[in-house]
Formats: C-alpha cells, structure tokens, sequence
C-alpha cells in the first residue's frame, strides 16, 4: 500500500520503485519539525540512517523552498556541501554533525541506484537527532 503524507506545506510521493515511508516515519518527521518539499519523493531510509528523497528540481531552488519553508533554520557548511540546520546561523562543525540536519547536494546516481527519471539527481537527506 502507497502512503502519501502530508506534513507542513508539501507532499512526499512514493513511486513504485522507492521505499514506502511509514506513518510512523511521517509523523518523527513532523514532531521534528522538518517540512518536505514537494518537489522531492521519499526514496528511501529511515530514522537511524536518514531519510532519502529525491528531486528533478535544481538543487539551489529545493535549498531555497527549505530556508522559505521553515525560516527559523539556516545554512552552514559541511565539507563543501549545503547543510540545514535549525537554528542561528554561524554554528561549527562539531555543533552540525550533532544537529537535526537537511543535506541536500547534487548526486547523478539517483536514477541508477533508485529507479528514478533521468533528471531526478537532486538528494535530500534528513538526519533527525536527539
């Protein structure tokens, strides 16, 4: 059975080909405080892991609808990459690797690794920590 969770302002769609993302999942995401973009698929994961979606938008415009969508997180940097995060910018790299984050990078393997379109090679990952 597909789920379609609606949590915040966006849908998250399961293909046939992704994972399913479980009530319970939908709702930590929620209590969590973390908005899905609804340009992006749910592909897999799950909360000792995170969460994997999958997006053909472009990476700067989903970071965009994020920082929009949920104005009280900001971005830092880990290692090269656009990260997330709640809270006041200007946090170290100790304070990012510990915070509930959003990674969202460019990876050209979505659609061999998950089945998806060609386009789809924007990554989300959503790490949710204690």
């Amino acid at each position: 059975m597909k789920i379609m969770a609606l949590l915040f302002l966006g849908f998250v769609a399961v293909s046939a080909n992704a994972d399913e993302l479980s009530a319970a999942d939908a709702q930590l995401l929620n209590e969590a405080g973390i908005a899905l973009c609804d340009t992006c698929e749910f592909v897999n994961g799950g909360r000792d892991l995170g969460y994997r979606f999958a997006s053909s938008a472009s990476v700067d415009s989903v970071k965009q609808w994020y920082l929009q969508t949920m104005p009280d997180w900001s971005e830092g940097d880990l290692y090269g990459t656009a990260v997330l995060y709640k809270g006041e910018p200007g946090r170290g790299m100790r304070e990012l690797m510990t915070s509930t984050q959003i990674v969202i990078s460019k990876n050209m393997d979505m659609p061999e690794w998950f089945s998806v379109a060609e386009d789809v090679t924007t990554e989300v990952i959503v790490m949710i920590r204690p």
